[in-house]
């Protein structure tokens, strides 16, 4: 009888990590919806809204640095002006994978970002790029 009943609370205890897991996998879903989309509408506020102010970005061209600020800076340089590199920005990130979790607070993805762009000087190419995420805070979560 106590072997059926640790087995019960094994099933039990396993089906409650795997929904928690699952909400955690919504909510990076959420989140991956919503930079694509402030991305796509060159929203750097909401952009940035969502990204850590120790933030380390790589961006296609290899350029890196470090911050929120620099990630203004980089966008605003390719975007705008009179020295523009990119007309217009369509970006779809596909995640090779479920993100993978280590403890409650830290998940790792990975996969492509997909951007069919435009130059600002009329030229046209599919920029498809490796990138890689770790969100590493509880507020993944959604609350009841």
């Amino acid at each position: 009888m106590r072997i059926i009943k640790a087995f019960c609370l094994a099933a039990l205890l396993t089906f409650s990590v795997a929904h928690a897991q699952e909400e955690d996998h919504d909510g990076l879903r959420a989140l991956r919806a919503t930079m694509e989309d402030a991305l796509n509408k060159r929203d750097l506020d909401a952009l940035l809204a969502n990204v850590d102010d120790n933030v380390a970005f790589t961006a296609m061209n290899a350029e890196a640095g470090y911050g929120k600020e620099h990630i203004r800076n980089y966008f605003d340089r390719m975007l705008n002006g009179p020295s523009k590199v990119v007309e217009n920005v369509s970006v779809k990130f596909v995640p090779d994978r479920k993100a993978t979790f280590y403890g409650p607070d830290v998940a790792v993805s990975a996969g492509v970002a997909a951007s069919p762009s435009g130059s600002a000087r009329g030229a046209r190419a599919r920029l498809d790029t490796s990138l890689s995420t770790r969100k590493t805070s509880s507020s993944m979560r959604r609350t009841p």
